[in-house]
């Protein structure tokens, strides 16, 4: 089969036995499986794939591609694969991926656009964690800290502690309460 009309779902196929020696091979339609619209969604077919083929009206001048034709042998096997230039899934309620060991998305940039996302379980981020609309939390259970650093931290402007400025306070001494350190800033 080779393509002819991608946009209008048109193909050029050959039929061993019927088109042997032809010098134009007849041009047949595909059959979308049913929510598949072909205003919506084309099925790759690729030059050379093997197909089956049925015939509006048991008449071999309009063939209908109606399946892809396994080669028998070599096949895949525990994967189903979707290959083409794009996917779009619309879903007008739930979208759900349920995977029993792991979800693995491999790209070069991965774009969530969410009001609210919500990660249950511990979260790793192995390359630079950048955010632009602060950062809040809690500890975890049994009352440990909410943050634990290995290494230095480095801020550009004061910090907080229990309500404390970072920067803006001094140390009194113990005994006569006398300043022994001013505010930095």
């Amino acid at each position: 089969m080779t393509d002819d009309d991608r946009e209008g779902r048109l193909y050029r196929i050959s039929i061993p036995g019927l088109t042997d020696g032809a010098s134009v091979m007849p041009r047949a339609q595909l059959c979308n499986p049913i929510g598949d619209n072909s205003e919506e969604t084309e099925i790759r077919i690729k030059p050379g794939d093997r197909v089956w083929v049925a015939f509006e009206g048991g008449d071999p001048r309009f063939p209908v591609i109606v399946g892809f034709r396994p080669k028998n042998q070599e096949n895949g096997i525990d994967w189903r694969r979707f290959f083409h230039a794009n996917f779009q899934f619309n879903a007008d309620s739930t979208f759900e991926i349920i995977a029993n060991t792991k979800v693995h998305v491999k790209t070069q940039t991965a774009l969530i656009e969410a009001d609210n996302a919500h990660c249950t379980g511990n979260l790793t981020v192995d390359g630079l964690l950048t955010f632009n609309g602060g950062m809040q939390g809690k500890g975890g259970a049994g009352g440990g800290p909410a943050m634990i650093v290995s290494g230095g931290a480095a801020f550009s402007e004061d910090v907080v502690a229990a309500g404390t400025s970072v920067h803006g306070h001094g140390h009194i001494e113990q005994g006569d309460g006398a300043r022994v350190s001013n505010p930095v800033a």
